[in-house]
């Protein structure tokens, strides 16, 4: 637990990146007068996107986005997980896997050609993974990218002494409580069955249908969802493109951990 400090000994924050596209830094920069408050109550000892000198030490809070993509990323991650208090999967790409994951459903080698070409002897890459295959993580902040409301707010309670309880339930949950239509029952792919919720509905609100982007709901009915949208019209591979496009090594995990009679955490 993080409790506020004095002043002159205030909580340090560390922000860490690996592979990703660094959208979910800018949440936290682009907060704005926000963040200006929340400077005020912790020190910002690392942020190599916006700060020239950058602390190397432990930290209360470290946030962590990006996946492991690379070999020398394992061992960033497995560091600032041993500096920090509490170790926060920042998004999609640490806690899923993001989109860059889609490569382990084509041939790797492919994929380095026609991004590389045949300049690839200086990659050392690895499968792309969330951080949690390497270490243990206290919080997630999900979403593609972060939603910055969410971030401001479990800094708040961390700095009250308390790492919140994940959310648990699925888009559907509050797109039924906001009273909005169905865009399933309106022939759209929505994937806001299997997908974690706590984001506002925003797509739906736009009707724009889920695309997934906080993850694979633990304890969504993936096989009879598929069913439903092939019924509608939708091709099996169109639908397993949209599953996998942000953590499908999870996604594939929690369908055949429930094929083989288990319950997923």
């Amino acid at each position: 637990m993080v409790k506020q400090k004095n002043k002159s000994n205030k909580p340090k924050v560390a922000v860490q990146s690996i592979t990703g596209c660094a959208g979910c830094q800018l949440e936290i920069y682009y907060i704005e007068d926000v963040l200006l408050e929340l400077l005020d109550a912790v020190e910002l000892v690392a942020a190599p996107m916006i700060k020239e000198k950058n602390y190397d030490g432990p930290v209360d809070i470290c946030f962590v986005e990006g996946s492991v993509s690379h070999t020398d990323s394992i061992n960033k991650v497995k560091k600032w997980r041993e500096n920090s208090k509490i170790l926060v999967a920042l998004g999609a790409c640490a806690g899923e896997g993001g989109v860059q994951q889609q490569k382990n459903f084509m041939d790797k080698k492919k994929v380095q050609a026609y991004v590389y070409g045949n300049k690839t002897k200086h990659l050392d890459v690895e499968t792309p993974v969330p951080i949690t295959e390497y270490v243990e993580v206290d919080y997630y902040i999900k979403g593609c990218p972060a939603d910055k409301e969410e971030i401001v707010w479990f800094v708040k309670q961390a700095l009250l002494g308390k790492v919140p309880k994940q959310y648990e339930k699925p888009v559907c949950h509050e797109c039924k409580l906001r009273e909005k239509y169905c865009l399933l029952e309106q022939g759209q792919d929505c994937y806001g069955p299997i997908t974690f919720g706590n984001c506002s509905v925003m797509c739906p609100d736009y009707n724009h249908p889920c695309t997934g982007c906080r993850g694979p709901f633990s304890d969504g009915n993936f096989e009879e969802h598929i069913k439903l949208l092939q019924e509608k019209g939708f091709s099996k591979r169109l639908i397993m493109q949209r599953i996998n496009k942000y953590g499908g090594l999870r996604t594939q995990k929690i369908m055949q951990e429930a094929k083989d009679g288990k319950n997923h955490p």
